[in-house]
């Protein structure tokens, strides 16, 4: 009920909630002596550690934590008897992840919430300032400072970003929120390896709870990026790079609403223009496609959201073929739409794959090349599919220029290319 109460709230008030998807404690379910070898295999064996309401919340950004330090603090220098159960930047033993209402991507950022330690003495995790976040205490009367461990820790991070964010862009809309912060956010590479040495065998697929079984359909070796997306979502955000655009990686924002919302079963073209200095940059170069929408929602219908959306970025045509490919599918049903362009001109979008990411309201891609031919222009295709509501629906979008050569200016070729005057006889 929680879940559906911020969900409502949020796309009729246009506001934002930030939550941490709650804490997992191991030894309510598990001997804790096991915790150093079960680590992290129990958040997809353990259905108790999937993310709690409200935290589930479709339109909500959830923060799950992520550990700080791999350094436990030991009393005396001679007795070393606490143990780190996870690594700097390696997910915290006590976070919970996904998946959220309908497989949609849960949580969506990680974030330092600290971890505990792993007593050898005891036999048991506590409490271990090595590991924990440090903060000034609100009981100055036992102390200045205090220090703790948990998701709570970790969501003020991504809210404080948000702030920065709307500091610079005050009419910025819930969406456009999500989506530069999405944009800005990469998963860790101590996470990732986490999920690769994930063991591939029948005896830990059987363990699997059961959504996950479902989900890997026999497969782990297959299906680790969406392991790792539900263990970490869209990853870490970068507070720098979600207030600006620099030389060599430019951000661009699109804040659709009112007016300019998009229609079920309708379909916005943006032309996105690619510079001969791009194009031809050394090193790779990266797309990265951001989407974020508000549906209504209804805990009452079989599917939660009163809409879904999704996007391709197409190559290699012009805007009238694109237009013209887009008009006579209107209508179509989805496996008709799946076929409408060929393969060579789909931009394949690496991160979780599409499948997986449209089952959210929070959505991210990204195109890595090192070479193309494909023409000045790109076109990004964005669709919103009816599921039961006849609403018109607010979206977001930012698309992200990247290059890894330190010599081209980006920033000002693509301001040139965007702000020179275009003629456009059907938009």
């Amino acid at each position: 009920a929680w879940t559906c109460v911020l969900d409502e709230l949020q796309r009729e008030y246009d506001i934002l909630f930030i939550v941490s998807s709650g804490n997992y404690d191991y030894a309510k379910e598990h001997d804790e002596k096991g915790i150093l070898k079960d680590y992290p295999k129990y958040f997809y064996t353990d259905e108790q550690a999937r993310v709690i309401d409200p935290a589930a919340s479709s339109i909500s950004i959830t923060v799950g934590g992520m550990a700080s330090s791999s350094v436990p603090f030991a009393l005396r220098d001679e007795t070393l008897n606490v143990l780190p159960i996870s690594l700097k930047n390696q997910i915290s033993s006590s976070t919970r992840i996904g998946s959220g209402i309908q497989k949609a991507i849960k949580p969506e950022f990680v974030a330092y919430g600290g971890d505990d330690a792993f007593n050898t003495i005891l036999s048991k995790t506590s409490k271990n300032v090595g590991t924990c976040i440090m903060s000034l205490s609100n009981k100055l009367t036992e102390g200045i400072f205090s220090q703790d461990a948990g998701t709570s820790y970790a969501a003020p991070y991504v809210s404080h970003i948000a702030a920065l964010i709307l500091e610079r862009y005050p009419e910025a809309s819930n969406n456009l929120l999500r989506a530069i912060l999405v944009s800005s956010s990469d998963v860790p590479r101590e996470i990732e390896l986490q999920v690769e040495k994930l063991e591939d065998t029948e005896t830990f697929i059987d363990m699997l709870q059961p959504s996950f079984r479902l989900n890997v359909k026999g497969q782990i070796k297959s299906n680790k990026k969406k392991m790792l997306h539900y263990l970490a979502g869209y990853g870490y955000p970068n507070q720098e790079v979600a207030t600006d655009s620099f030389e060599q990686r430019v951000m661009l924002l699109a804040d659709m609403r009112q007016e300019n919302a998009i229609e079920v079963d309708k379909t916005h073209i943006f032309e996105l223009p690619i510079p001969r200095e791009f194009e031809s940059a050394k090193g790779k170069k990266r797309i990265t496609v951001s989407l974020a929408y508000n549906p209504d929602v209804r805990k009452t219908r079989m599917d939660y959201l009163g809409k879904t959306m999704s996007f391709e970025l197409i190559r290699g045509k012009s805007l009238e073929e694109v237009y013209q490919v887009c008009a006579s599918q209107a209508g179509r049903d989805e496996a008709d739409k799946a076929e409408r362009f060929e393969a060579k001109y789909v931009c394949k979008m690496e991160d979780c794959g599409k499948a997986l990411r449209e089952h959210g309201t929070l959505q991210k891609g990204t195109f890595e090349f090192t070479r193309s031919s494909y023409g000045d222009n790109y076109y990004l295709v964005v669709d919103c599919k009816k599921n039961w509501s006849e609403e018109k629906q607010d979206y977001a979008l930012v698309v992200t220029y990247q290059v890894e050569d330190k010599t081209v200016k980006l920033y000002e070729f693509l301001k040139n290319r965007i702000r020179a005057p275009r003629s456009r006889g059907r938009v």
